[in-house]
Formats: structure tokens, sequence, C-alpha cells
């Protein structure tokens, strides 16, 4: 009894210390909890931050023309999660798990960012041998239901399902051309995962088990592995290494306001109303090719384009803390004391010499005359054809001998 008195009060003292403990935050995966001011400083390099009226710090990255996302620069991989976006840009991690895209034909494609991971914020079409999928707008909750959900028809991407998993897939897009008739033939993929965890709710897309019946080929299935600073995914044997902090705080730990460093204030409202990409006629949006605009020093101008995966030049990293510094671009401003250089007034053209004159030919050369004492020789005139000998004549001809033969003495008759 004693002995049982004894676990009793060891049992007590432990709850009581467990109790005690500060609470520790539970993570869904061993990725680190971030402030949205990561976003502001990882992504400032590699495009623009605009101050928007109606969604606040929306960026416009530095991409090629044609660029869209979910589609250039990229693959689709299937994990635990369902099927996951494996970009090769730098600031994918970020662009593709987080927030919402749409297009405006002033700024082209902007994201919006959002608090929330994911393997990809998209939505999935299925039917007449296609699948697709189109990035999801602004505002909209996948937990209404995908059926409300709108996008312009050329936002959307088809492929045959064999080629959904294909590295270079891009080759195998029949183009916007098609969509419209291909999305009446098609209807919504409604297949969510849903993390205990954290209750966040994912879009998954096709099941592997739906690509394999439709391929007769085994999807394979990647682990998501967490990476410890932003950046590119790593890709090994079965495992796709990914910087993917779950949530992301509003504010900062210093308990500040969240913001860009180098922002634009918004020349015109980003568009709420998503706008098809074909409005431009495969013209560049006006925001990336405007070289200066009227804004407050504070403010830098607009950025230089750059390739794509390359960031702009107008960044310096910090080693010490990685915080963006603005460096004055080049040519930016034109130097107001510059002037182009006169020509030298006393420079002229070497005047060609007067003194040197082209050979003038020879006076005394003449073209031989032919010789005046050259004559044919004439035919040697005692030279004569032979004539004809006289004194051959044909033979006469002899007069015909005729030769009789001897007739024989007539048989002897027998006429009595």
């Amino acid at each position: 009894m004693k002995r049982f008195k004894e676990i009793l009060k060891l049992a007590v003292l432990s709850i009581s210390i467990f109790i005690s403990m500060p609470a520790q935050k539970v993570q869904a995966q061993p990725g680190t909890d971030v402030s949205i001011q990561d976003f502001y400083d990882n992504l400032s390099p590699y495009g623009q931050w605009v101050d928007d009226q109606e969604y606040g710090y929306v960026f416009v990255p530095n991409v090629e023309q044609g660029f869209r996302p979910y589609y250039t620069d990229g693959y689709w991989a299937m994990t635990e999660y369902g099927n996951t976006w494996v970009s090769n840009y730098p600031w994918g991690w970020a662009c593709f798990h987080y927030g919402r895209w749409t297009y405006d034909t002033y700024y082209g494609w902007v994201w919006i960012p959002g608090t929330e991971w994911g393997p990809a914020w998209v939505d999935w079409r299925n039917g007449g041998g296609y699948y697709g999928w189109a990035p999801l707008g602004p505002g909209f909750d996948i937990s209404l239901g995908f059926g409300s959900y709108y996008c312009p028809d050329d936002w959307w991407v088809f492929l045959p399902p064999r080629y959904l998993y294909q590295p270079r897939y891009y080759h195998y897009w029949a183009g916007p051309r098609e969509n419209t008739t291909i999305i009446n033939n098609t209807t919504i993929i409604n297949n969510t995962y849903i993390n205990n965890s954290n209750h966040a709710t994912y879009v998954t897309g096709p099941r592997a088990a739906d690509i394999e019946r439709e391929t007769n080929t085994q999807v394979k299935v990647y682990q998501l592995s967490n990476r410890n600073n932003p950046g590119k995914p790593r890709v090994t044997n079965d495992v796709i290494k990914m910087y993917h902090p779950m949530t992301v705080a509003q504010t900062t730990s210093n308990g500040r306001r969240p913001m860009p460093t180098n922002v634009e204030r918004a020349p015109q409202p980003v568009n709420t109303r998503p706008q098809p990409v074909s409005s431009n006629n495969g013209n560049a949006p006006a925001f990336r090719n405007e070289v200066q605009r009227s804004a407050p020093a504070s403010i830098s101008p607009a950025r230089n384009e750059t390739p794509a995966n390359q960031p702009t030049q107008r960044y310096e990293w910090n080693a010490n803390k990685p915080q963006p510094q603005i460096v004055q671009p080049r040519n930016e401003e034109p130097q107001q004391n510059f002037q182009r250089p006169e020509p030298q007034q006393n420079v002229q053209r070497p005047e060609p010499q007067q003194n040197i004159q082209r050979q003038q030919p020879q006076q005394n050369f003449q073209r031989p005359e032919p010789q005046q004492n050259f004559q044919r020789p004439a035919p040697q005139q005692n030279f004569q054809r032979p004539q004809p000998q006289q004194q051959m004549s044909r033979p006469a001809p002899q007069p015909a001998q005729h030769f009789e033969a001897p007739r024989s003495a007539p048989p002897p008759s027998n006429r009595r």
C-alpha cells in the first residue's frame, strides 16, 4: 500500500510538471513558420513589388514573354499531398505554393501573397481524353466548391494523361485555341486532401490510381521533405526537398507591419476581374515596357528586364542579413549635364596628294608591225602531178572460142 502511494505521488508530480511547461508549437512538417516579410525580402531580387489599392502588396515577376504560372519552367510530381508543382524558379517556392495568381493587361501575371501552403493552388478538369489545370484567382475559397470558380478559357492547359508527368509535357499542349471545346467536354475534379495537423485543405487533382488506370503505367509517388532555406527544390531518388513553411505570420516578430523594402506605387489598379491572356494580342504588358515613371524619390523607377531565372541587378544581398538594398540602376535617368561631343572643327579628312598621278602608258611603246618581207612560200613551179602512163593500155578483148563437146555415136537401133 505504501509503495502504491509513492507511485501515485510521482505520477501527480509528473503531471504537474508537464502542465507547467510552456506550450510548444506543433508543425505539420519540419519547416519553420515564417513571416510574410520573408516573401517581401526574398522575392525582391526577382521582380517588382507593387502597392495596389485592392490587394495590397502584389508581386510582378521578371519573366520571359509567354510566361504562364504552373506551366513555364516547372513540372508536376505526385506526392503524398497530391499533384505538386515543382518549379525551377528560385522564387517558385513562394509564388506557386501560397496565394493566388491573376492576369492584368497592364501588369501581366500578378501574384497576390497568401499565408497557407499547398502543393499547388489550381483548379483541375478531366474528360474527353484530357487532364487540365488553371491557376486559382484571388479571393477564391476552395471550401465553397470548385463549381463556382471562373477564369478565362485561355488560362487552362490541357494534356493527354500519358504526358502529364513528362518533363517536356509542354510539347503536347495544343495551345489555348482548343480550350473552349475541351472545357465543354470536361468536368471539374473535386479531389482534396485534409491535413489534420493544421486543418488545412489542399487541392490534389487526379489521383495516382486514376492516371494509372487510364495510361496503364505506374505513377511514381515522391516523398516531400523540407529544405532549410528558400530556393529551387532538389529532387533525389524518391524525395523532393522543398522549402515549405506550413503557415506564414501576418506580422513580424518585432511587431512591425511587414512591407517590401522596394515598392512601386501602382500606376493603375489591378483589375479585380481576371482578364484573358489573349487580350494583349501577344504584346508584352505595358508595365514591363515602361522605362521611367513619375514617382517619388523614395520609390525606385521601373525595373530593368532580365532573362528568366536571373535576378535583377538592382539589388545586392547583405552577407549578414539577407535584406535587399537599393542600388541605382544604370541609365535609368539621363544625366542633365551630359552632351554628346561635337565634331572637332579643325579635323578634316586628308585630301589626296596632288603630286600623285596615275602612271601614263609609255608613249614609245608600239605594237610590233607585221614583217613586210614575209611572204608565204609560193608553190614550186617544177612540181607537176605525174601524168598517167601512155604505154599502159588495156588488152584488147580476144574473140571467144567456141568449144564443142565431141558428139558420141548414136546408140544402135533395135529396128531391123
